[in-house]
């Protein structure tokens, strides 16, 4: 899990792991979004039996805002595992896995899947951080690249077009004015 850098297959294996250690009939991978603190639900596999979009419900925040692992069953048919993740102090989401039928999970598969979040946790802070540094390194090569084709240019009317292509292709922008 701690080499993968791209976040969809890092998903996609936290996932492969989660059902390779315990029954898993369903998978929902909740985050923290780092900039606005809002939760995001970033992967789902449902199984057969449920479709459609998942949001976050009181479980989940109950997860983020006590830090706790929590195991919910619903009177004997389902028992779903919310498993906080940490990257230390810090919580980063929730791991929800979720079991049809009579299936109980352990003291032991919440602690396997504790430790698994954790290394999660980790992983997915290095692969955001890694796609931060590797946007901020194509657009220091996109200024660069421009830079040098304004500093080639004599022509007025061609340096303003230069700024203009330069500057639409960092940032949307509706209009655009040199004064």
């Amino acid at each position: 899990i701690g080499a993968i850098l791209d976040l969809q297959q890092l998903y996609h294996t936290i996932h492969q792991t989660v059902a390779s250690l315990v029954s898993c009939d369903s998978f929902v991978l909740t985050l923290i979004e780092p900039v606005s603190g809002r939760l995001r639900v970033v992967y789902h596999d449902a199984g057969s039996s449920t479709t459609g979009e998942y949001t976050p419900d009181e479980s989940i925040y109950q997860v983020v805002a006590s830090g706790q692992s929590l195991c919910v069953t619903g009177g004997g048919q389902d028992t779903r595992l919310l498993v906080a993740m940490r990257r230390g102090s810090q919580m980063v989401g929730v791991l929800s896995v979720h079991t049809h039928g009579s299936q109980m999970y352990s003291a032991t598969d919440l602690e396997m899947l504790d430790q698994l979040a954790t290394t999660a946790a980790i992983a997915i802070e290095n692969a955001r951080l890694f796609e931060e540094i590797r946007r901020e390194a194509d657009t220091r090569t996109r200024l660069y690249e421009a830079s040098q084709r304004i500093g080639a240019l004599l022509d007025l009317n061609q340096i303003y077009d230069e700024i203009y292509h330069a500057t639409t292709s960092l940032v949307s922008c509706d209009g655009f004015l040199i004064a």
